[in-house]
């Protein structure tokens, strides 16, 4: 009944205690994933909570007032004392309550009337409506008068502004002649026995073959270059006297210069006369804006005077104060970039020694220098030297052939004592001759400042049409002589 042990079984000595395993083969695999059956789930979970959802909202509809009635029981049932508030049966318009207030204000002006005289309430009132008319009217007449002075001092000094016509020929590229011409405004500045003095702008002797000058009423006459500021392009005319001539303008003067002052003439009106528009013969009106702006000229203490004037940037002529008198020659060339539309000049104050000069045909200096004044609080702060600090000096100039350069401080002109650049023009323009002049300036080097001592030549800054254009001048000379 039992089965023989076999000879291996017998040597192993383990008989049947080995078992063979090598039948058994197992391998584990993931479950896969039912998609549709994980849809239904979600379906399925999303339907219950819409359900639980809508059932809430029914339990809660159906007992919310009966919880609000059981709680608003116990709250009355705990309070001891009830404020009532009146229940409003209609609501209130806010144009009800502003015609209330008006019905109230209404009453009470009423009941002030009633506690009044009517005749004397009358009074008062035709009082009150009279003075104020009269202050109206008193307002517009006194800007009436103001525009009508300001127009009769226009009139006044028209008669005083002249055109002044440049003629120029010459021959184009095929040989033909032509004739050109340029017309600017000028005005009557003096005349003695012999001759009237023009004063114009824009005139150039290179430019001027012959110049004719309109007076007011049309009178025409020739007219030649006297002198001419190389510096500021001012020129003066000419015009020689004759009986015809002085009979015509028997009724013409010339103007009369006052003052730049920025004191006197800040916001004050002003007239502009001659071209302010761009057009020969226009006028406008306006007030000085500025008079304190300094003009970067050589060797000149120069003052621009500003207005509010709209105008052309060819503008020229002259400004008048409501006196009629003179107080800038137009000058658009100094304007900033953001003003060139508005009508600017150079301050008369600043110009009478030039013109001066120019009407007298005598010498006036040039070294080709430019500068300002050294501030005190630079010369208490900083030790620098008081005098006419310069700036710079132009390219071939008797300033830079004499060594003078930026930086340099003048304490001596001539023999002058110099403290202020006003000072420096001031002897510059008293010189009397085109001679050598020594200069005592004040350099500053590593030891500080030190004293130099220059020699300079300087020059004319006027010229003549004679000296500038020989050939030219011979034509309007002899146009001089035919009106003598």
């Amino acid at each position: 009944m039992f089965p023989e042990k076999t000879e291996n079984d017998t040597k192993t000595g383990k008989g049947s205690e080995e078992v063979d395993t090598g039948f058994i083969n197992e391998k584990i695999k993931s479950r896969p994933i039912n998609r549709k059956k994980l849809a239904r789930r979600m379906i399925l979970t999303a339907a219950l909570a819409v359900l639980f959802g809508v059932i809430a909202c029914v339990v809660f509809l159906c007992l919310e007032p009966v919880i609000s009635a059981w709680l608003n029981r116990s709250g009355q049932s705990s309070t001891q004392e009830t404020t009532a508030f009146p229940v409003e049966t209609t609501e209130t318009n806010p144009e009800d309550l502003i015609r209330s207030e008006e019905q109230k204000t209404e009453e009470a002006v009423q009941s002030a009337l009633s506690d009044m005289d009517t005749d004397e309430l009358k009074k008062q009132i035709e009082a009150d409506i009279k003075s104020d008319l009269e202050s109206q009217w008193k307002e517009q007449q006194a800007g009436t008068q103001q525009s009508d002075a300001q127009k009769q001092t226009a009139q006044s000094v028209m008669t005083s502004m002249v055109t002044v016509t440049a003629n120029t020929s010459g021959n184009d590229w095929v040989g033909d002649s032509y004739v050109s011409s340029t017309n600017t405004s000028g005005v009557l500045i003096g005349e003695t026995d012999t001759e009237y003095r023009i004063l114009a702008t824009g005139i150039s002797a290179e430019s001027a073959q012959s110049l004719q000058v309109t007076f007011s009423g049309d009178v025409t006459a020739d007219a030649t270059l006297k002198e001419r500021d190389t510096l500021t392009g001012i020129s003066i005319l000419s015009v020689q006297k004759t009986a015809d001539l002085t009979k015509a303008l028997a009724d013409v003067t010339p103007v009369t210069f006052g003052s730049s002052a920025k004191s006197l003439i800040f916001g004050e009106p002003v007239i502009a006369l001659g071209s302010p528009a761009g057009s020969v013969g226009s006028v406008d009106y306006g007030c000085v804006t500025n008079a304190g702006l300094s003009i970067d000229v050589a060797d000149s203490c120069l003052y621009q005077v500003t207005t509010g004037i709209s105008g052309s940037t060819k503008a020229a002529g002259i400004l008048v104060n409501t006196d009629g008198e003179v107080i800038g020659i137009i000058d658009m060339d100094y304007n900033s970039e953001d003003a060139q539309g508005l009508v600017s000049a150079i301050g008369i104050s600043e110009l009478k020694t030039i013109i001066d000069h120019m009407c007298e045909s005598e010498v006036l200096c040039t070294i080709g220098a430019h500068g300002t004044t050294v501030p005190n609080g630079i010369h208490e702060d900083e030790g620098v030297p008081l005098g006419a600090y310069v700036t710079r000096v132009d390219v071939k100039s008797p300033a830079m052939h004499a060594g003078l350069q930026s930086g340099d401080i003048i304490v001596k002109f001539a023999g002058e004592s110099v403290e202020s650049w006003e000072s420096f023009t001031t002897a510059l323009a008293g010189l009397d001759s085109l001679d050598p002049v020594d200069i005592e300036v004040m350099r500053q080097g590593a030891d500080g400042y030190s004293t130099v001592d220059l020699k300079v030549t300087p020059e004319d800054r006027l010229e003549e049409a004679v000296q500038t254009d020989a050939p030219a001048q011979d034509d309007v000379s002899g146009e001089a002589d035919t009106a003598q």
